[in-house]
């Protein structure tokens, strides 16, 4: 990964390859129906759109920022996104 740890890969156990955007959508669907968390889902504007489908769903909150880890600190410090 990266300084900032916005790219990064994951290999499941058959050698598949996921991309940030899949896992990132695993693991909010996971903190909402496995978890029982509750909040809206803070994203850059270079996240997948699919982050928005799963919070629609969830009736959450999407707060889109600019690339950045200082603005999607904020909005999660800020704004309680999980």
């Amino acid at each position: 990964n990266d300084p900032d740890a916005d790219r990064f890969g994951i290999v499941d156990e058959t050698g598949a390859y996921l991309t940030p955007n899949q896992v990132l959508a695993l693991v909010y669907v996971h903190l909402l129906e496995h978890r029982g968390l509750k909040g809206g889902v803070a994203r850059t504007v270079a996240t997948t759109g699919l982050l928005d489908a799963i919070a629609a769903k969830h009736k959450q909150e999407v707060i889109e920022t600019p690339v950045g880890f200082k603005w999607l600190g904020a909005a999660i410090e800020q704004q309680g996104a999980i």
